[in-house]
């Protein structure tokens, strides 16, 4: 079984990745609707990141997983990945609000 890891990210890569996704956006006048809104809302319940202000915090179940010394190095490899999908998710807000707002 082959195992595939993500990257890690910089956050100048992860700007980089937001600011092009940002522009393909604004190419395509991309719109969302109330239905899109709604869904995405759900979305951000299921989140695995509790976010409070700026900084996100791991949820009850990721913090056990890191604390866990009997847990797996692909387990705590998972569980650390949510601060650095939190960081990217504040990147992306932050570059589509930037546009948004013109």
């Amino acid at each position: 079984m082959t195992t595939r890891r993500m990257p890690n990210l910089t956050a100048e890569q992860l700007r980089n990745i937001a600011s092009e996704a940002v522009a393909d956006v604004a190419r395509q006048k991309i719109t969302t609707s109330k239905s899109a809104v709604g869904f995405s809302h759900n979305l951000q319940r299921m989140s695995p990141v509790e976010s409070k202000g700026k900084e996100a915090a791991i949820s009850t179940v990721a913090r056990k997983t890191l604390n866990n010394p009997s847990a797996s190095g692909i387990q705590k490899s998972l569980a650390g990945s949510v601060l650095s999908q939190a960081e990217a998710k504040r990147y992306f807000k932050e570059a589509f609000n930037k546009v948004r707002k013109g």
